[in-house]
């Protein structure tokens, strides 16, 4: 995650970052406040209330979340193993993005 941030480009350009982390899927076929760019949902509105525009990460089956927030300079990263609450609308995952971001203000 921190890598991504920028504080460690020695495996990945910064071009390939910007490229990730750049909205890919068209809005007309995924209507969402998170968007696919390369291997990485996007948060592309501000309707989603917990991440600002711009931030992504990635949700794993078991409920690992991670996202990283270039508006304010942080990654979190969160570890769980769940088969009841995983993917990318876990809840957990979504109250961790919460506390996280409500510290912040």
């Amino acid at each position: 995650a921190e890598m991504l941030l920028g504080d460690g480009m020695d495996i990945i350009t910064p071009d390939s970052v910007r490229l990730m982390s750049t909205p890919q899927v068209p809005y007309s076929i995924q209507q969402r406040n998170k968007r696919w760019g390369l291997a990485v949902k996007v948060v592309t509105d501000e309707s989603y209330d917990s991440l600002p525009l711009g931030a992504y990460g990635w949700s794993g089956a078991y409920g690992t979340h991670f996202w990283v927030d270039p508006e304010n300079r942080i990654t979190a990263v969160y570890m769980k193993n769940s088969q009841f609450d995983g993917g990318g609308s876990s809840v957990t995952g979504e109250n961790f993005e919460r506390d996280v971001t409500l510290s912040l203000k």
